[in-house]
Order: structure tokens, then C-alpha cells, then sequence
């Protein structure tokens, strides 16, 4: 199968969707459910990488606040997962972070062992925690 990084476009909606709900469904992010996908503001930029059929085997979101990048999405599809889907997004996202002159690309995650092990295999080091708590009244 061959993969294409390239921009979301909204025709990529329904795939992107399906893909984002299954890669989350078994970690800690299984709560995040979206009916529709957040439009990502200029200069930020939305990547998705397909195979042959053009579904959407794995997508990232960058949103770009001042001088900083922040991944606000990053999945792919758990039948395509280990495949090197989510390192060419994230190339393709230091390309373009770096072309529009921003030298931090941050991200924000819950405590899976496996999502820790590939954002520092990806060279990622930790700088904060913070504490995500539900209550129930």
C-alpha cells in the first residue's frame, strides 16, 4: 500500500472522523468523541495521510498560536498503526513548522506508555504534567 501526505480537505471528513474515534477508542483519550472536525485557523494546517482507496489512515492537526506549534490532533487508524503513518505526519509537520519560521512544535498527552514511548522516540522530552481529574456531584 502506498501512503500520500497531503492537506485534509473537507471531502476527508467522514474518514478522518472514523479514523480519529478508533485510534482513541482504547486510550485514555476514548472520551474525546467529535461529530465534526474543528477547523484548524491559518497559519495552523491540517495533514492526513492516505493509502490507495483515499481514506484516511492517520491524521495531524497543528494549531500555531504566536511563535508556537501545538499538535491538537494526531491519530491513526489502529488497523494501520506501526506502519510509519504518524512519523511522516510529523515530518511533514516540522516542514512546514519550521517554513513558517517557528522553531517549537508542542504537544499535549495523557499517560499511555505506548503515546510516551513514540512522541520521545520522536524526539519529544517532557516538560510539564498536569493533572486531568472528572468529578462526579
Amino acid at each position: 500500500m502506498s501512503r500520500i501526505i497531503r492537506e485534509y480537505t473537507p471531502v476527508d471528513e467522514a474518514s478522518w472522523l472514523r479514523c480519529r474515534v478508533l485510534s482513541f477508542l482504547n486510550t485514555p483519550y476514548f472520551d474525546d468523541v467529535l461529530q465534526t472536525k474543528p477547523e484548524i485557523p491559518a497559519p495552523g494546517f491540517e495533514l492526513v495521510a492516505t493509502g490507495d482507496s483515499g481514506t484516511v489512515l492517520g491524521a495531524m492537526d497543528v494549531t500555531v498560536d504566536g511563535g508556537l506549534a501545538t499538535i491538537d490532533t494526531v491519530a491513526v487508524h489502529p488497523d494501520h498503526q506501526h506502519q510509519g503513518h504518524g512519523r511522516a505526519l510529523l515530518t511533514e509537520a516540522q516542514a512546514r513548522a519550521r517554513f513558517l519560521g517557528l522553531d517549537t512544535l508542542d504537544a499535549w498527552t495523557r499517560d499511555l506508555p505506548e503515546t510516551l514511548r513514540w512522541y520521545r522516540a520522536m524526539g519529544f522530552i517532557e516538560s510539564d504534567h498536569y493533572l486531568h481529574v472528572y468529578a462526579n456531584y
